[in-house]
């Protein structure tokens, strides 16, 4: 509802005359900084008669442009709460048309939108006009200043001859202005041709977009069913969202196939005027049979599309969560920027209205003040401009500020858009990257575990190979030497059986606690070491087994030094470290059971349990009967060749004691000396 301020008339009516010439008495506050632009041109003392015209009508275009701008928005608005309106409503009918009637709201909007773009350039052209008219405001000030002094002169002194002198120069002027006259009134011409042509053009084109659009929003409006629904019975099942998703997509191509007439609109006029209806309905049997066909290839490509629309169902279904955070994120940043802009214009709006309250004040005031001083109305008027004026650059300032908020949101808008654009793009190529880097990792890691096992299995292999080789070298020495020994013991054993065959075992005879325990070569059985004992028997006669008499006093006074002492008559005992005892006990000399010498001739100490007569025995001569050796008596002959020196029945039978072989410590540590032939050979 529009506010007018009434103001009594007084003084004949004066009052209300004055009020009319400054345009005061039809303020409309809904179109306050209309009113306001329209009223400050008609008294802006800056503008001649020639441009005060031309101005005025630049600012009621720009009113037109501010009024089309804020239906263009507020269009864009009901759209957005027609649609919200529409999803409150738990009916599907209504919710499907107030959405698609939303989409079409919009597509209004936008086309509203290209005709205030358009409508600002129709009015730049204008402004182009009024800088040409500019350029005669020189020479038709001068014109008008010497047509009144003519005019004065020839009043008061008709025959003074500077009336001459104003004619010649009125001449010189209409002559010089002459070219620029025409110059201005073809590029008018020129200028208002196409502006009116470009606001036709748009006023057309934003019309027959807008009926395209309508026409299509009367076919969604017949999918709403208004059969009248009864208590207890429900309302028919809503099955048209194909439908009107149809429409939708038809007023789409329409509006993007829409061209701009080819030829003059005016040859367009009784078609439009008359044939309108079937024009669409001609259109819209072309579209219908495009559709169709468009559909038959759809449906003969639809097969091959069927995997790759898999697949990207498969790669929307793991964007669709990333999209829906960033939609909640962008939707809550956009809210509180939203929030933040309508507190601003809340401010703004607060502010206006003060302002306006402010004036409407000062406009009481000055009505008042007219009413009682007339006298003083033109230092009035005066103020009154100078306050319009003020009041003019607020407006402008705070239009200035609007326009500058709005820029500043659909800045803030558009970058938002291209980062989101920008962002999908960056998850979607990040997405592939991440894919390439899993299955790169995945591979890596596959090679990396074959690689380990390869070498861990190769580390086994060389030391398996290691171990294999230390373990043929060691048996291969171990065998040989097994070898080597074992073709001894066999060449012993025959020598030994050999000599056997010939010696005679003397009768055991107890033996006296002072018998002498020499080494082996020089013990006797119950005889001294220089007198052998007489009666022999044949070895194959007196013994069973091996010939030997075995004298078990003998082993009675061993000490406990040795725990597997041989008895006389036998050989050593078997095993390393028992044939290692024995050998340092008999063949390297060591010092006796209680650590004393036994010189030759002396008795020595007690060994075994024996004592010694200190006596070397007496070697064997042929013929006569050697010493008694492991209780034999020898029948006086030469020794066998491998007993020259040596114990019979030992391992080292061939070789004099000093000669004897050292105790085996196992095999050399860089192995025997047939090894390496061995191993070339292997």
């Amino acid at each position: 509802m529009s506010y007018r301020p009434t103001l009594s008339s007084t003084n004949d009516g004066r009052q209300g005359t004055i009020l009319n010439t400054l345009g005061l008495n039809k303020l409309n506050f809904d179109t306050l900084h209309h009113d306001v632009r329209r009223n400050l041109t008609k008294v802006d003392p800056r503008l001649t008669e020639d441009l005060k015209n031309i101005t005025l009508l630049l600012k009621e275009e720009k009113n037109i442009l501010t009024s089309l701008q804020n239906v263009a928005a507020e269009r864009r608005e009901v759209s957005k709460h027609i649609f919200i309106w529409g999803k409150e409503d738990n009916s599907e009918d209504i919710a499907d048309i107030t959405e698609k009637v939303s989409n079409l709201l919009a597509k209004v909007a936008d086309a509203e939108t290209v005709l205030c773009e358009k409508y600002d350039h129709y009015r730049n052209i204008l402004k182009e006009i009024r800088e040409a008219d500019q350029r005669l405001h020189a020479p038709k000030e001068r014109r008008r200043k010497v047509n009144d002094e003519l005019t004065r002169l020839m009043k008061s002194h008709p025959g003074s001859p500077r009336i001459q002198e104003l004619q010649n120069d009125l001449q010189r002027i209409n002559t010089d202005s002459t070219v620029d006259s025409l110059e201005v009134g073809n590029i008018k011409r020129q200028k208002l041709k196409e502006a009116l042509t470009l606001q036709m053009n748009a006023i057309f084109e934003t019309a027959e977009k807008i009926a395209i659009i309508t026409g299509f929003g009367l076919y969604l409006l017949e999918h709403i069913n208004t059969t009248p629904a009864r208590v207890g019975e429900p309302r028919p099942k809503y099955d048209s969202f194909n439908a009107t998703q149809e429409v939708i997509k038809e007023c789409q191509i329409a509006l993007h196939r829409w061209q701009p007439p080819s030829t003059d609109i005016k040859e367009l006029l009784p078609a439009l005027t008359n044939t309108a209806p079937a024009q669409l309905a001609a259109q819209k049997q072309e579209y219908e049979a495009k559709i169709a066909q468009l559909q038959t290839t759809i449906t003969s490509q639809r097969q091959a599309s069927d995997d790759q629309i898999a697949e990207l169902l498969k790669k929307l279904a793991d964007q669709k969560k990333t999209f829906e955070d960033q939609i909640v994120e962008l939707t809550t940043t956009f809210a509180a920027q939203k929030n933040a802009y309508e507190s601003q214009i809340n401010d703004l709006s607060d502010s206006v209205s003060s302002q306006k309250h402010f004036y409407e004040v000062q406009l009481n005031d000055l009505g008042s003040a007219l009413a009682t001083q007339r006298e003083e109305s033109g230092t009035k008027i005066s103020e009154l401009e100078t306050k319009n004026q003020e009041f003019q650059m607020e407006i402008q300032r705070t239009e200035a500020k609007v326009n500058e908020l709005t820029s500043a949101l659909n800045i803030e808008k558009e970058k938002n858009e291209t980062q989101l654009k920008d962002h999908n793009t960056i998850l979607a190529q990040k997405q592939e990257y991440e894919v390439q880097i899993r299955e790169k990792d995945a591979l890596i890691v596959k090679l990396q575990s074959e690689m380990n096992s390869v070498a861990t299995e190769k580390g086994k292999l060389s030391q398996l190979v290691k171990d294999l080789e230390e373990t043929l070298k060691s048996k291969t020495s171990t065998l040989d030497q097994k070898e080597e020994k074992l073709g001894r013991l066999e060449d012993d054993i025959s020598s030994i059986k050999s000599q056997l065959a010939g010696l005679k075992v003397t009768p055991s005879s107890p033996i006296p606690s002072n018998a002498g325990a020499g080494p082996p070569l020089n013990r006797s059985l119950g005889a001294s070491p220089a007198a052998p004992s007489p009666a022999s028997v044949d070895v194959a006669a007196s013994t069973e087994q091996d010939g030997l008499s075995r004298t078990p006093s003998a082993a009675q006074h061993m000490g406990p030094p040795f725990q597997q002492q041989p008895l006389y008559g036998q050989p050593p005992p078997q095993g390393y470290y028992n044939q290692q005892q024995y050998y340092q006990q008999y063949y390297q000399q060591q010092p006796g059971y209680y650590g004393q010498a036994t010189p030759a001739g002396q008795p020595g100490p007690v060994e075994f349990g024996y004592t010694g007569q200190g006596v070397p025995p007496p070697p064997n001569q042929a013929g006569q009967p050697g010493p008694v050796e492991f209780g034999y008596t020898g029948q006086g002959g030469p020794p066998p060749p491998n007993q020259a020196g040596g114990f019979v029945g030992g391992f080292f039978l061939g070789a004099p004691i000093d000669e004897a072989p050292p105790a085996y410590d196992g095999p050399p540590k860089d192995g025997f000396p047939g090894d390496g032939k061995k191993d070339e050979k292997s």
